[in-house]
C-alpha cells in the first residue's frame, strides 16, 4: 500500500473522531488528549508507509487508547 495525502487524511480523522468520542465519555481528560494531540504532532512528516506505522506504534504504546485506530 503506498502512502497517500488521503491515506494520512483519513487516519487523521479517525483519530479526532476517538478523540472527541472519548472525551465525551469522559474516559480521557481534555489535558490527554491535548498532550497526544501534541506527541502526534511530533511525528510528523511521514517519509513512507513504514515510517506511519513506526510512528503510529510509537503513539500507542504512549497512549494506550490509540489502540483503537484503523491504520489500514
Amino acid at each position: 500500500m503506498q502512502l497517500s495525502e488521503e491515506l494520512i487524511k483519513e487516519f487523521e480523522l479517525e483519530y479526532l473522531h476517538i478523540i472527541i468520542k472519548l472525551l465525551e465519555s469522559g474516559e480521557i481528560t481534555v489535558d490527554e488528549a491535548k498532550e497526544s494531540a501534541q506527541y502526534y504532532l511530533t511525528l510528523l512528516p511521514y517519509a513512507d508507509i513504514n515510517d506511519l506505522q513506526t510512528k503510529i506504534n510509537r503513539l500507542i504504546e504512549k497512549y494506550s487508547w490509540t489502540a483503537k485506530l484503523n491504520i489500514f
